[in-house]
């Protein structure tokens, strides 16, 4: 199988996307991306029924970047979590009316929505913190994508119990924090190789003189199609650190909130197999701080105009980093060219803490 590889170098993963491809092997059954989002695609939420309405785009492409053919018939699955996002399964939540369409509807026809509408069961239990996770994925050929949760968690009632539809979307690289399970992990809990997680490609901007060239055109046709990464953080320094020497881990008693450090962010490939031991990692160095008060993690490499921040979450196992980034390409002038925008986010399982707050385990 042809499999091209969009590839985080320069200014993403070095000079941000390496906009070309490369040749694969054997020919494998093709796994479509996964369903587009987008910030509404909870449309609404009918308490009374517990009937939901979300909207998703089809996929336009195969995970090996190769388009589907418009007019293929695409059939949505959707899966919901009870355990605060760590697993989802079909329990609590189906498809009651829509959900099919096919590749490309509405480009050509003005009165036909571009995006596919699912009508769902959603039972809910109007208890605390009333929240509804789902995830969704396209079914191409009788072959389903990954499942994406983008987008796709909503609180139906404020915390008095008042209906109101609260969509949920990734917090900004600044902003403050949106999920039930935010989390403060120590600082010395951070350093160590995290879990694969997925970056993202949400929104392009170009100049006039800029929108043909390689990348700008590459960035354009990967929005919405995760791109797979690890961080690995090798170096923090400690020095005021709670948690350490007895000192109190309460944030309103730490003297010093915010502790730098360095890390890298790497590419993996994008079908799940491991990395090619013969070829280098596309791979960047990014300096951090971590703002332990406020849960907070930034990451910038302002050589390369590219920033990163994240909130911390937990579920029982695992310490989550979700957040956005942007990149800016700059010319030979330094005026910007390109500037890109979108999420990511990474996981690790939760380390054990010993006497005096030493990591024993990861």
């Amino acid at each position: 199988m042809t499999a091209r590889r969009i590839a985080l170098v320069g200014a993403v993963l070095g000079a941000l996307l390496l906009c070309s491809s490369s040749a694969g092997q054997k020919r494998a059954p093709r796994r479509p991306d996964p369903p587009r989002t987008g910030p509404y695609s909870v449309q609404l939420f009918q308490g009374g029924s517990q009937y939901c309405l979300i909207a998703l785009y089809p996929p336009k492409t195969y995970i090996d970047n190769s388009p589907i053919r418009p007019g293929t018939k695409v059939r949505m699955k959707v899966y919901r979590s009870h355990d605060g996002g760590k697993t989802y399964g079909t329990r609590g939540v189906s498809i009651v009316f829509g959900g099919e369409g096919h590749v490309g509807q509405g480009e050509d026809n003005a009165r036909i929505k571009r995006w596919i509408d699912c009508k769902l069961k959603v039972l809910v239990d109007n208890k605390k913190p009333y929240v509804v996770r789902l995830a969704a994925s396209a079914v191409v050929g009788g072959v389903a994508s990954t499942a994406t949760t983008r987008y796709l968690t909503f609180r139906y009632a404020t915390d008095n119990g008042t209906p109101r539809l609260i969509r949920y979307e990734t917090p900004s690289a600044t902003g403050p924090g949106v999920a039930d399970e935010l989390a403060r992990p120590l600082p010395q809990e951070l350093p160590t190789r995290w879990e694969p997680g997925e970056f993202v490609v949400t929104k392009v901007w170009t100049t006039p003189q800029a929108k043909d060239e390689k990348c700008a055109k590459s960035l354009q046709s990967n929005i919405n199609k995760p791109l797979r990464i690890a961080l690995l953080v090798d170096q923090i320094d400690l020095v005021g650190a709670p948690g350490l020497h007895g000192n109190p881990v309460d944030p309103a008693s730490v003297k010093q909130g915010r502790f730098p450090g360095n890390a890298t962010l790497q590419l993996l490939p994008r079908d799940g197999s491991k990395p090619d031991p013969n070829r280098k990692p596309l791979a960047v160095r990014l300096r951090f701080l971590y703002d332990y008060r406020h849960r907070h993690i930034s990451l910038e490499d302002s050589d390369r105009g590219m920033r990163m921040g994240a909130h911390f979450y937990q579920n029982a196992t695992h310490y989550i980093m979700r957040g956005t980034w942007e990149i800016t390409l700059r010319d030979k002038g330094g005026h910007d060219k390109v500037r890109s925008w979108g999420t990511w986010q990474v996981k690790k399982r939760k380390p054990q803490l010993g006497a005096g707050g030493r990591v024993t385990g990861k």
